[in-house]
């Protein structure tokens, strides 16, 4: 069955794995040629004053292991994880759900994850319009210096002040750090959240004078001098004795999820991270959805169809009330009238627009 559409361009805009409690560290950072970028978006979203009716933030699991299927992440596993990390994102007003069924990938290759290399895999396996986490049994990072490798437990993109085509809505656990906090950590930081013990835009003193733009750019997370292995795992108590520059002693939080301390001692988020991770998708959803599961209930005519998101980034949406096997010839005209692409596509699927002069 096929059926024609035009579109007004100007409306369309078998080895179980179980978790561990490796002490590795994240991947995600800043970098300093973009610290400038990074604290500008942070003062735009705050004063950003618009609202997000749709919450959900539809997330894909990719699960990477060996040729021969050997420290594939156990799935009951991830999934009991991932309700527990849900409750941490509500108060953002966040709600956190699975779209559509596990990507396995099998390769030797990608198994053993390289963050500078491997991700061409990635290009090929991201879910569109959701955000895309892969599980893999090692995860590394390439020293520039030495050119070795340390191991990492997770990292996440920071699409804040990339543009849009160069985006990825990605994060990365390694299958022994799949415990809730790790996961959390990499979340917040996705939702625009930096470590607690963040250097890159200056020192922040332990009196909170500097609090808006040094440290982690959040006032109410204490300064933070990296409390990784400063921490007793049987209290969680911070027992360093570092000072600041102005001679005070820090005193971190060690339960906060952005810190450094270990996994299972981390179990908050402060006020002001929640309400920046709520700025952050407030302004920066609307390319989120679950093809998946449109809901074309209510669309009742011979021809009815769904278009998202609105206003488009670099993919378009398109699901109709039709059957799944139905292919439609689409169009999409300019406003002066012209037609800027024709192609068939299948009903719940995705059109990529990057190529089209907007």
């Amino acid at each position: 069955m096929k059926v024609s559409a035009l579109i007004p361009f100007a409306v369309v805009l078998l080895t179980n794995v179980f978790c561990a409690q490796d002490n590795y560290k994240c991947g995600t950072e800043v970098t300093y040629s973009s610290k400038k970028e990074y604290l500008d978006f942070i003062n735009l979203i705050k004063s950003n004053k618009s609202i997000s009716f749709d919450s959900l933030v539809p997330v894909k699991f990719h699960f990477i292991s060996y040729s021969d299927s050997s420290e594939t992440m156990d799935s009951t596993i991830a999934f009991n994880t991932f309700q527990n990390v849900i409750p941490y994102f509500l108060n953002a007003g966040i709600v956190l759900k699975h779209c559509g069924n596990i990507d396995y990938i099998y390769s030797d290759q990608f198994a053993n994850f390289k963050q500078s290399y491997d991700e061409i895999i990635c290009d090929q396996k991201d879910f569109l319009n959701v955000l895309n986490i892969y599980f893999c049994p090692r995860l590394y990072r390439e020293t520039t210096v030495t050119g070795t490798f340390s191991e990492l437990c997770g990292y996440a993109h920071q699409n804040s002040i990339l543009p849009t085509h160069l985006r990825r809505d990605r994060i990365f656990i390694r299958n022994s750090c799949c415990e809730k906090s790790t996961f959390a950590h990499e979340l917040g930081h996705y939702f625009s959240l930096f470590h607690t013990h963040e250097t890159m835009f200056g020192l922040e003193y332990v009196n909170g004078s500097n609090c808006e733009n040094r440290g982690d750019l959040i006032c109410d997370t204490p300064a933070d001098p990296n409390i990784y292995n400063f921490v007793n795992p049987n209290n969680c108590q911070y027992g360093g004795q570092q000072l600041d520059p102005l001679g005070y002693y820090y005193s971190p939080d060690e339960r906060n999820i952005m810190s450094y301390s270990h996994h299972h001692c981390r179990d908050r988020f402060s006020t002001d991270q929640t309400l920046q991770m709520k700025n952050f998708f407030n302004y920066n959803s609307n390319n989120l959805h679950c093809i998946i599961d449109t809901d074309v209930s209510l669309l009742t005519n011979n021809l009815d169809f769904i278009l998202f998101p609105n206003p488009v980034q670099s993919n378009i949406g398109f699901a109709s009330n039709l059957p799944n096997e139905t292919v439609f010839d689409l169009s999409i005209i300019d406003v002066f009238g012209k037609i800027i692409l024709k192609k068939e596509i299948k009903n719940f699927s995705y059109v990529d627009i990057n190529s089209l002069s907007i």
